[in-house]
């Protein structure tokens, strides 16, 4: 479920800063998360029943992401039970 159309913009924001978080071991074992990139990875997740929290997304890359899951996965991304946001390219860059 898309979180909103919003793009996120600031470093601050509580998603952002959960996900830069996962780069330490000591916060995914707290949290009880990790976290991996790359289209290929998340739509294996998906196909093998994972339960996601979140998809990250690059703005500028929904539509291309989206349409790659689809031709090459068969998954409609806002299909998927979970969160997925949208951070500036900056953002996402730096994550």
């Amino acid at each position: 479920m898309r979180e909103n159309d919003a793009v996120i913009r600031s470093n601050q924001n509580q998603y952002v800063s959960l996900v830069r978080g996962l780069s330490s071991k000591k916060n995914r074992e707290s949290d009880k998360l990790f976290r991996f990139d790359g289209i290929k990875l998340t739509c294996e997740a998906i196909s093998k029943g994972v339960k996601l929290d979140m998809i990250v997304l690059r703005e500028g890359a929904e539509n291309v992401v989206s349409q790659k899951v689809r031709d090459l996965y068969g998954i409609e991304l806002d299909d998927v039970e979970c969160r997925i946001i949208t951070v500036s390219a900056d953002i996402f860059d730096k994550l």
